[in-house]
């Protein structure tokens, strides 16, 4: 669900297309009626609404895709109209989305390109993408994008096109990023991890003296 002060969205992963409402109990079906939505965010006055894969209980398949929509009632097919999709981001007139087959960028959220990512320098070369369990987010003060993926691959990009994989971070699931106005702080299965760059990061000892500025961190 997503609100840009006028409109809510709200869609579901398991189908059930895209509902609207003014006032939060009132709600209404948009355009789209059967998809099922993974993430839903609004920027730059567009609505960008990822959908997944999915097969209802009567046996059809939703294709996936991506949309976008000016008044989140009315929604169009982007160029891309299947495949499963997650967090979408926007910042520095680009939007960004992570899906399983990738990272898409686009400039209107509209049109959307595959990025590029640093092949991982290891056996495992697979480039898995889990749109639900991994996490992309913008870091504001480091003005990067971060993106964690499966089986620990991690990406910063300062344009959203070219993606630089974190071999400090090499097997570490990470799946929440916050940050305030000096550091980035993950959290994983092996443990919290800091770093002022989102390319060198500390893990956080029990015992551990933080540096003064990690103590407030915003998400």
């Amino acid at each position: 669900i997503a609100g840009n002060g006028n409109i809510w969205i709200a869609g579901s992963p398991s189908g059930g297309g895209l509902k609207f409402s003014y006032n939060g109990s009132n709600w209404f079906d948009s355009n789209v009626l059967t998809s099922g939505v993974q993430h839903i965010m609004y920027s730059n006055g567009l609505w960008i609404a990822s959908l997944v894969e999915a097969v209802d209980s009567l046996g059809n398949k939703t294709p996936g895709g991506i949309l976008y929509s000016s008044d989140g009632l009315n929604w169009n097919d982007s160029n891309i109209t299947s495949g499963s999709f997650g967090k979408c981001e926007y910042a520095n007139g680009k939007y960004v989305i992570v899906g399983n087959s990738g990272v898409y960028y686009s400039l209107d959220g509209k049109t959307w390109t595959i990025a590029l990512l640093q092949s991982i320098p290891f056996t495992d070369t697979s480039e898995f993408f889990s749109y639900f369990y991994g996490e992309l987010k913008y870091i504001t003060p480091m003005n990067k994008f971060y993106l964690s993926c499966d089986y620990g691959k991690s990406y910063y990009s300062n344009d959203g096109i070219n993606w630089v994989y974190i071999s400090a971070l090499r097997l570490i699931d990470s799946f929440t990023i916050s940050f305030n106005d000096a550091y980035a702080v993950i959290g994983t299965w092996q443990g919290m991890f800091y770093s002022s760059d989102l390319l060198d990061w500390t893990k956080i000892g029990e015992m551990e003296t933080l540096p003064p500025s990690l103590n407030i961190i915003n998400p």
